[in-house]
């Protein structure tokens, strides 16, 4: 668990759970939870409108009440070579009030990115996933908007046994928590869909693990 204060995060590893605990736990650490929203800012690596002098000006952003801001930039492997060549700029002179965290997700040390970052980012290894997928597996697949993966996931919880009302329920709590990585309308659209899919599970009206499906891509594919 990340006890000190750096300038530059960079999270190694397949433990999502772990990886958002510690994120967590930075976010409340540094951030008060009524104004959180203020100074927490979320980046995704595979933005194609992002550029580099984007990347910068979001990575100045001096915090507004907090005496850190946080920038989490997702989806790292996804950046591209201008992005991925200002964020080394950056973090070889980041500024003291801009905590930026990365989640390096599907890289390991061997990456030529991930070994360009290590002389300027504090590394957290995150240790194997020693568990089966569950729901929160479920719900990062389809924040990545990956819906081979998701469907790989749900048909293994529906194998196991795994209630579909339970893994609906979750989606649900999950997709709520994950309401600052989405645009408003996203997160709407998402939560339409989701109760949609809870009443018609409930009336009977579609097949559990049918419906599920269909949530499942539709979700995947409202965040590309």
């Amino acid at each position: 668990m990340v006890t000190h204060v750096e300038s530059v995060y960079l999270f190694l590893g397949d433990d999502e759970a772990e990886k958002q605990k510690q994120i967590n736990a930075i976010k409340a650490q540094h951030l008060n939870a009524d104004t959180a929203a203020l100074d927490f800012e979320v980046i995704h690596g595979d933005d194609t409108g992002l550029s580099p002098a984007d990347l910068n000006e979001t990575l100045s952003y001096a915090p507004s009440l907090a005496k850190k801001k946080i920038i989490l930039i997702r989806k790292l492997a996804s950046l591209n070579k201008a992005n991925r060549d200002a964020l080394l700029a950056y973090a070889r002179n980041p500024s003291p009030a801009v905590m930026v965290l990365l989640d390096g997700a599907g890289m390991g040390a061997d990456d030529p990115f991930v070994a360009a970052l290590s002389g300027s980012v504090k590394t957290i290894r995150l240790k194997p996933a020693a568990r089966k997928n569950d729901a929160f597996d479920l719900c990062r697949a389809i924040l990545a908007h990956n819906p081979t993966t998701a469907i790989r996931i749900l048909k293994v919880l529906l194998n196991n046994r795994e209630k579909p009302q339970n893994i609906l329920g979750a989606l649900i709590w999950q997709w709520e928590r994950a309401r600052e990585e989405l645009s408003l309308e996203q997160f709407k659209k998402g939560l339409q869909l989701l109760l949609y899919t809870d009443h018609k599970i409930k009336t009977g009206r579609l097949e559990e693990g049918l419906a599920l499906e269909m949530l499942v891509i539709r979700l995947a594919y409202l965040l590309v």
